[in-house]
């Protein structure tokens, strides 16, 4: 069973300095592990703030059925019995993360989401990994890392400074991604 799907964006040099922009210019809030955030966006409610998001959450959108999959795997998840058109998922929510030195991420998961997906757009040399279920991941510019939503994770304190990253979180959809009426 897969638990943890990482790839590479062909198209990260295209549009990562225009989302280490966004994320400088509109990270607001410092948490006390000392990483600064921008606010939780609902791709479903508001437009993205930048175009480089859109064409990112467009990758990501066009591999999540695949995703699914290959994070189903050996689950025994009645999923697999689903037909085709009932597997719809879609980004819910992301925000954009700045880790300077000493920042961290404390330990937590995305419960009840599907699945969760970290993108890094700068890690210098000797970035922190992200830690997902006690795997240790090294990050690199432009890597995408899409894992369960249930499964725990943190990021210990950074050495360096200027890690950037997009984080969010896709829902299942099931028959409504395809249209169906709720009542």
């Amino acid at each position: 069973m897969f638990a943890i799907l990482s790839t590479q964006f062909e198209k990260a040099d295209q549009i990562n300095p225009g989302l280490i922009e966004w994320i400088k210019s509109d990270s607001y809030l410092t948490l006390p592990t000392g990483t600064s955030r921008t606010p939780f966006y609902c791709t479903r409610l508001e437009e993205s703030p930048v175009e480089e998001l859109d064409i990112l959450f467009d990758w990501i959108r066009s591999n999540l059925v695949s995703c699914a999959n290959k994070l189903a795997q050996g689950s025994n998840s009645a999923y697999f019995g689903s037909p085709d058109w009932h597997r719809n998922f879609d980004i819910a929510d992301y925000w954009g993360m700045w880790y300077n030195k000493g920042a961290s991420a404390m330990e937590h998961n995305h419960w009840p989401y599907a699945m969760s997906f970290a993108y890094y757009v700068n890690c210098p040399e000797g970035s922190s990994p992200i830690i997902i279920d006690g795997n240790e991941i090294q990050v690199e510019s432009g890597q995408l890392v899409i894992f369960a939503g249930h499964l725990i994770h943190k990021v210990e304190p950074c050495p360096v400074d200027n890690r950037f990253m997009v984080a969010g979180n896709i829902a299942y959809l099931g028959s409504l991604g395809a249209g169906v009426v709720q009542w």
